[in-house]
Order: C-alpha cells, then structure tokens, then sequence
C-alpha cells in the first residue's frame, strides 16, 4: 500500500499543471520535443520546435505544437496527439516526462525552458512510474546541462585497462563542448556523487561489489532492466519477466537515478569483455542507436532496447 501512495504521490507531482504562465515574446533558440509510446517503442513526435518567449513552461510548448488534453479542471495531461486514443485498453496508463535525461519532480506547467532543453513525453503503465528516472535516450544530455540546466563537469570513472575507452569517451564529450575529468572506478565516487557521472568496466571487475548487487537487487526501483550472472545476460520485462534469450557476450549501456529531478546521475557502460565494451563506446559515438531509449542491450551491431516488452504488451 506504502508502494502505491508514494507512486500515486508521485505521478501527481508529475503531471500537475502549475504555475503556467504564457509570453509570446520572440526568443532565439529551440528545443527538441518528444513524444513516445511504452518506454520509447512506439514515437508519436520527434521534432526541434523554436523557443518562443523567456517564460515558457514545458506545458506552453507542446499547447504550441501538439494537440493536448487536460482533465480534472487542467489538473492532468490526458493525452497528446491522440495516443491513448490509439490503445484498446489505457486504464492504467499515464503520461511521464523528462528534462535533460532526468524525470522532472515538478509539473508541466512550472518547468521553465531554456534553449537547447531536451523534452520527452512517454506514455506508459503508471505502475513502473518510479523505475525509470533517468534516461540515456536524450544524450548528449544530461551532460550537457543536466535537469536543472547546471552545467558542471561529468566524472569519468574507468576500470582496469579500460584507459583508452575512457579518452575516447572523454573527446567525444569535450567535441560536445562539455567538461570532463577522468579517474580510476572508485565506488565511494559513485555512492557520493556530486557530477553526472559515467562508469566505464567490464562486468567482471563490478561483480560482487555490493554497490551494483544493491542495484540488481532492487531493479525494480532504479530501472535495471537486465539479469546479470556468471553465465551471462538477460534482458528483463517492466515486470520483471527475463527474455528467452541469454547473451553471453554483451554490452549494456543504462542510466541510474536516485529519483525524480536527480541532477547527477550515474551511467553505465559495460560488457562482458573489453571488445564489447569498446563496442558500447562507440555506439555512444553514433548517438542515434541510444536515442529515446531508457537502456539498450548490444550484442556485436545489434541494439535491443530496453526494458523488454515485446509480447508482454503494446
């Protein structure tokens, strides 16, 4: 019962409509808007929409460009672009967003943007509202600017031997004009983070560690949508349900928060061995293979997106 207070508490805070103010005044700069069925599967809208006044809200963006529904006297958003319409059964479905790659602990209509934000409307079963709070479909975000628009350095942390992915990664960061720092994996780093912090290591020298066994543990409440043991990988199903599939050599590339409006939070990349692992780099690199996605599974040039949802529902 605590569990579903604090969900419904939490979609309340989430889609409140607040403090909606509407300026027509002519501003330079655009923002990417969009919007998306069951974790990113299904895309509705994709599109750069100009920024038109110094106070508009995320709510005052997609009036602009989208057709929207509201209920409880404004309260809700109920739909955009008819896609609840589209589902045969949406009694349990809600709308989420996320600014910058982090899920906002605010209302449209009190979120004020800022040319270069990266808005994203997933449409999905309220009941996995609290597993899912960052994301890595809106790369280079949160790197950028982060949730609250704080640009600060990004912290990489790299394992044994993973020296070269990690200046690879910090280059192709720095072309983005973002600010990174290198360091050696060290789990107190990640525990007391105060940057949007990426972690780069085969699984086998985070194993065991209690850290990212806490993590597997509650997957639930964090959005770890795989299994990871010694014999390999398995995709999971919001629910929990593993995948047929088991990959025995894999990369995953994920983002964990620590809840709604986090402004530091962590990515991992990692796999099964090194190749894999500069594998995963790389597809960073090509940025579309990540994009609107919550986590994505490689194995060699194939991406599976998660969470796994194919045949448990549409």
């Amino acid at each position: 019962m605590k569990n579903n207070q604090f969900l419904i508490g939490a979609l309340l805070l989430l889609v409140l409509v607040v403090g909606c103010s509407k300026n027509v005044e002519p501003q330079n700069g655009e923002i990417r808007v969009h919007v998306t069925k069951n974790y990113g599967e299904e895309v509705v809208f994709s599109e750069k929409v100009p920024l038109m006044g110094r106070n508009q809200t995320v709510l005052d963006v997609i009036d602009d460009h989208l057709n929207i529904e509201t209920g409880y006297g404004g309260a809700f958003i109920i739909d955009i672009n008819d896609t609840a319409k589209d589902l045969k059964n949406p009694r349990g479905y809600d709308w989420f967003f996320y600014v910058n790659g982090g899920m906002s602990n605010i209302g449209a209509g009190s979120y004020f943007l800022k040319s270069g934000d990266d808005i994203w409307w997933d449409y999905r079963p309220w009941k996995d509202a609290a597993a899912v709070s960052s994301v890595i479909g809106q790369y280079p975000q949160p790197f950028v600017s982060s949730y609250r628009n704080n640009k600060v350095e990004t912290l990489i942390l790299y394992g044994d031997h993973e020296e070269k992915d990690a200046l690879d990664l910090s280059t192709m960061l720095k072309d983005k004009d973002i600010s990174v720092i290198t360091d050696i994996y060290n789990k107190m780093k990640i525990e007391q983070r105060t940057n949007p912090t990426i972690v780069l290591a085969t699984w086998d020298q985070l194993s065991g560690d209690e850290f990212w066994e806490g993590i597997q543990k509650n997957w639930h409440r964090v959005g770890w949508f795989v299994e990871i043991n010694n014999q390999g990988l398995y995709s999971l199903s919001p629910s929990g349900n593993k995948g047929k599939i088991m990959y025995e050599n894999f990369a995953l590339i994920t983002a964990i928060g620590t809840g709604t409006g986090d402004d530091f939070p962590l990515w991992l990349v990692t796999a099964s061995d090194s190749i894999n692992l500069s594998n995963a780099v790389k597809m960073i690199e090509e940025q579309d293979p990540l994009s609107l996605s919550t986590s994505v599974l490689i194995k060699d040039d194939e991406v599976v997106r998660l969470p796994y949802i194919n045949g448990e529902r549409k």
